[in-house]
C-alpha cells in the first residue's frame, strides 16, 4: 500500500509465494543448481539461481550463505547496485576461506544471477557467469538483461590470456578457459582465480513498469542452452501461473534434451497473464489474493492436464538433430527434411553449434524421417537424426558423476497470480490435397497402416504427464 501511494499507481506486493520455482536434475545423476527465494528487511524481496560446476560445494555455499551477506551490506549501504557487488565480493571471499579450511572444493564453481526488488518496482541486478535474467515486457517480448560471461568476449580474453591463461574452442565449437571452463567470471574455481577467472559482477539498475511487465524470469544454462529467451517467454506466457510456469519451462527443456541440471524461477509483476496469444484467457492487474475465483478448482485442473497432454504431443513432432558441423545452415535441413512432410519450425544451434531440432505438423511424418535420414549426410557430414524425447545425448556434455542432490525442487501450489482459460472444442484436421503429394500411407507398401486419429499420441506419452497429475491433485485438495 506505502509503495502504490508514493508511486501514484496499484504496485503489487510480490511475495515468495508468488514466485514460481522448479529445479531438476535433467539428465545427470547429481543437482548442483541451487536457488534462493527470500524477502529480506527493508521490503526487499531476493531471487537468485547458481549454476554450479566440478562439484556443488560453491553452489551450495552461496546459497547458504547469500541472505546473510546480503542482510550485512543493506545494513552499510543504500545503493542495491553497491549491495549486490560486494556480496559477491564477499561470498567468493569467505568460500576460499572455507576451502582452505576444510581441504575440499578447490576446483568447485558457480555462476550467480540474484536479484533484488525494492518497494515492487526498483529492481537491481548483478550476475557472473552464464545464468540468466530475462525480463517480459511489452508485448511479451524478451528483454535480456544479463549478458553470458564467455571468453570469447575481446575484453574477456584479453584478460585472460595477459593473466597467462588460454583460450581455447572444443569440438563442439565452445571456449574454454585453461581447457576446462566455459566462463570467465564465476564464484569459486579457486585453481582459474590467477588465470583471469574473476567474481567481479556485472551489476545494472532499472524501474519495473507494473503496466508493461509481466514477469522477470531467472535461469541457469540447462534452459538457454536449448530454448531461446522468446521460446521460454512464450512458453510462460501460455500457463496459467508462476508456479505451473516454470515446472511446465523446465519440463520443455528436459524433453528437448538438455542433460544439464535445469532451474526456473518465475517472479510475476503486474502485467502477468497480458500477453498470452489466447484471447479468452483471463486478465487481471496482479492485484488482490484470489484473482482466479471466478473459475472453478477443477476447471484449471482440467486446462493443467490438457497442456501438459498437448505439450507432450507436440514433442512426438520434433525431431534431434545431432553432429551437424559448425556451418550447418537452416535451409539444407529443410530441404532434407521437407520431403517427409509439412514443417513447423527448423531450429538450428549456434552457441555451441552442432546440432538441431525439426518440428513436422504430423508425428508420423517425424517417425518416417527420423527412419531414412538417421545415419545419412547432410550439410556435409554424417547425422544422428532421432525422436527428441529427451534421451542421452553422447556428443553434449560428458562429465563424471558428482554427489547428488535432491531430484526435484518444487514450489506450494498457486494462489495469487493465477489466470482462468476456456477452452475451444479440439477441431479435427484432414489434410488439404496437395499434402498427398508427401506420402499416400494407406496405398504405399513402405509404410504400415496407421489410422490418422491422434489418439496415438496420446496413448504414447500419457506416461510422460505424470507432473500434471500430481500437480492437478494438489489443485483438487485446495
Amino acid at each position: 500500500m506505502d509503495a502504490s501511494i508514493k508511486q501514484g499507481v496499484p504496485v503489487p506486493l510480490v511475495l515468495p509465494s508468488d514466485v514460481g520455482t522448479s529445479s531438476i536434475m535433467g539428465k545427470r545423476p547429481y543437482q548442483e543448481d541451487r536457488y534462493v527465494v527470500e524477502t529480506l528487511s527493508n521490503n526487499i524481496l531476493c531471487v537468485g539461481v547458481f549454476d554450479g560446476h566440478g562439484g556443488n560445494e560453491c553452489s551450495q555455499y552461496c546459497y547458504t550463505h547469500l541472505k546473510s551477506v546480503l542482510s550485512e551490506e543493506l545494513t552499510r549501504h543504500h545503493d542495491l547496485q553497491t549491495v549486490l557487488h560486494n556480496t559477491f565480493h564477499t561470498l567468493h571471499t569467505r568460500y576460499t576461506h572455507w576451502v582452505h579450511t576444510y581441504k575440499q572444493g578447490y576446483r568447485s564453481g558457480t555462476t550467480a544471477c540474484v536479484s533484488l526488488l525494492r518497494g515492487g518496482v526498483e529492481l537491481a541486478l548483478a550476475h557472473v557467469g552464464d545464468s540468466r535474467a530475462i525480463l517480459c515486457r511489452s508485448g511479451g517480448q524478451p528483454v535480456n538483461l544479463t549478458a553470458d560471461h564467455c571468453p570469447s568476449l575481446i575484453a574477456e580474453k584479453n584478460r585472460i590470456v595477459s593473466s597467462g591463461g588460454t583460450v581455447t574452442t572444443d569440438n563442439i565449437g565452445r571456449h574454454l578457459v585453461n581447457d576446462t571452463l566455459s566462463m570467465s567470471r564465476s564464484l569459486g574455481d579457486l585453481h582459474l582465480k590467477p588465470y583471469g577467472v574473476i567474481p567481479l559482477p556485472d551489476t545494472r539498475t532499472l524501474r519495473v513498469k507494473h503496466g508493461k511487465d509481466a514477469f522477470l524470469l531467472h535461469i541457469t544454462d540447462g534452459i538457454n542452452f536449448v530454448l531461446t529467451s522468446e521460446e521460454a517467454c512464450d512458453i510462460i506466457n501460455q500457463t496459467e501461473d508462476p508456479h505451473q510456469a516454470a515446472i511446465v519451462l523446465t519440463e520443455q527443456a528436459q524433453s528437448m534434451a538438455s542433460e544439464d541440471n535445469i532451474t526456473a524461477v518465475v517472479v510475476p509483476f503486474g502485467s502477468w497473464g497480458k500477453y498470452t496469444k489466447s484471447a479468452s484467457m483471463f486478465y487481471s492487474f496482479g492485484i488482490g489474493r484470489d484473482m482466479n475465483k471466478s473459475s472453478s478448482i477443477s476447471s484449471q485442473a482440467e486446462n493443467i492436464f490438457y497442456y501438459f497432454v498437448l505439450l507432450y504431443m507436440r514433442m512426438d513432432c520434433k525431431v534431434y538433430v545431432g553432429n551437424l558441423g559448425n556451418n550447418a545452415a537452416k535451409h539444407e535441413l529443410e530441404s532434407a527434411f521437407t520431403k517427409y512432410g509439412p514443417l513447423v519450425n527448423v531450429w538450428v544451434a549456434r552457441n555451441p553449434p552442432g546440432f538441431a531440432f525439426v518440428e513436422f505438423e504430423d508425428p508420423r511424418d517425424a517417425e518416417d524421417a527420423v527412419r531414412a535420414l538417421d545415419g545419412t549426410r547432410l550439410c556435409g557430414v554424417r547425422v544422428r537424426v532421432e525422436m527428441s524425447t529427451g534421451r542421452s545425448r553422447r556428443d553434449r556434455y560428458r562429465s563424471p558423476p558428482r554427489r547428488g542432490g535432491s531430484r526435484r525442487s518444487r514450489s506450494r501450489s498457486p494462489r495469487r497470480f493465477g489466470r482462468s482459460r476456456s477452452r475451444s472444442p479440439r477441431r479435427s484436421r484432414s489434410r488439404s490435397p496437395r499434402y498427398d503429394d508427401y506420402r499416400r500411407r494407406s496405398d504405399s507398401p513402405d509404410f504400415r497402416r496407421r489410422s490418422r486419429s491422434r489418439s496415438s499420441c496420446f496413448s504414447q506419452d500419457m506416461r510422460i504427464a505424470g507432473p500434471c497429475e500430481g500437480f492437478a491433485g494438489k489443485l483438487k485438495m485446495l
